[in-house]
């Protein structure tokens, strides 16, 4: 039987305030717009929860969420600055930005 508190069977090793492994959705995410990717490609965030796309490449992008309920408004063509959007809807929605093939990531929702 697998417990929480370690494994080496020495005994009294308790688990004290784990640090968010890789994943571990949280409330906020942020998306960095490279000149060809999106970085991370993937974010996960808890309901309710909001993530932020900079653009700080100079090149035009947007973020184009497939057609999927409870997928947030797009975001239009920019060239700088910040836009940020709120999932209310558990689910994994995956976007693109459609000027640059290949260019695509996704939210996942808890």
């Amino acid at each position: 039987m697998l417990a929480c508190g370690g494994g080496d069977g020495g005994g009294g090793g308790g688990i004290t305030n784990p640090l968010p492994g890789p994943g571990t959705p949280s409330a906020t995410g942020t998306v960095t717009m490279g000149a060809t990717s999106f970085l991370p490609s993937s974010v996960s965030i808890t309901r309710s929860g909001t993530v932020t796309w900079n653009n700080t490449s100079g090149v035009t992008h947007n973020v184009t969420f497939a057609a999927t309920t409870g997928a947030p408004a797009n975001i239009g063509d920019h060239t700088s600055g910040s836009n940020a959007r709120t999932f209310n809807t558990s689910g994994t929605f995956s976007y693109n930005c459609t000027l640059h093939l290949g260019m695509a990531g996704s939210v996942a929702v808890q």
